[in-house]
């Protein structure tokens, strides 16, 4: 038996494909939430998304889905790692696995290729050809990795261009196999971490941190609107929430509040509104 780290076939990376991180369909069902609690929505910022569990549950099952896939080319197939570019110009995420051959699995896969010797060396021409923009890395001569299968079964890149080949090619090439990948990941989601904060607290909007409904007023927390009403930048109405815009208003709360003649900032409505 021998197991070599590699890159897992199919799979196509989360950027800008169907497996790109859904943060729309956690937004909409916390608004929800927080629409029945009386809470207004929160910004994108306020959520803390698990990225990394989503990226990681996605590549197992990734992995899990490729090795039924190719259970007669390979004994198993063993998640290792997520791999993400630095910029996405050139390349997408990649998964990093590691994949177990019995002697039996390299001389059915050896079998595949020089069955379909043609068909393989055009892939590996097409793939390896460097154009402008790409420089490869290896042979573009398909016959040249023939010539050396045992080598190339053992490397950490060749072997998993030649399962991509296999299973894309020859073994399931009349099917969408990346929509069927993508189906087998439909228990994977994004998440948050802060859940609890997500449905139930207040969204300072200042200080960008969750507080307790008793402990905001409007968007703010307590601290923040104080400090906020005490340096006259924003007033806002201690009764109904709102900003004072009128400029009246706002010249006389700044002289009153400068002076210490009120504690509390109410708008005329609500005034009019106790009378």
């Amino acid at each position: 038996m021998k197991t070599i780290a590699t890159w897992l076939p199919v799979f196509p990376g989360f950027y800008n494909t169907i497996f790109e991180p859904d943060e729309e369909n956690e937004i909409d069902y916390f608004s929800e939430k927080r629409q029945d609690n009386n809470l207004p929505e929160l910004p994108f910022e306020a959520y803390k998304f698990d990225y990394a569990d989503y990226f990681n549950n996605t590549a197992i099952s990734c992995c899990n889905f490729i090795e039924n896939e190719l259970k007669d080319f390979v004994t198993s197939i063993k998640f290792d790692s997520v791999n993400s570019p630095r910029e996405y110009n050139f390349a997408n995420d990649s998964i990093y696995c590691e994949i177990s051959l019995s002697d039996e699995n390299i001389e059915t896969i050896k079998k595949c290729l020089f069955e379909n010797t043609n068909l393989f060396t055009e892939y590996i021409k097409s793939k390896y050809t460097s154009y402008d923009g790409f420089s490869s890395s290896y042979s573009n001569d398909g016959t040249e990795w023939l010539a050396n299968i045992d080598d190339c079964l053992a490397h950490t890149h060749k072997l998993g261009s030649i399962l991509e080949f296999i299973v894309r090619n020859i073994w399931n090439s009349s099917y969408d196999i990346e929509g069927a990948m993508f189906e087998s990941c439909s228990d994977c989601y994004l998440s948050v971490s802060n859940y609890e904060d997500c449905c139930n607290s207040v969204y300072c909007t200042e200080c960008k941190t969750f507080v307790k409904k008793e402990n905001a007023i409007g968007p703010l927390c307590k601290d923040c609107y104080d400090y906020k009403s005490q340096s006259f930048d924003v007033i806002v109405c201690s009764e109904c929430h709102t900003e004072i815009t009128n400029a009246w208003s706002k010249r006389q709360f700044q002289v009153e509040l400068k002076l210490g003649y009120i504690k509390k900032v109410v708008c005329n409505d609500c005034l009019l509104l106790k009378q």
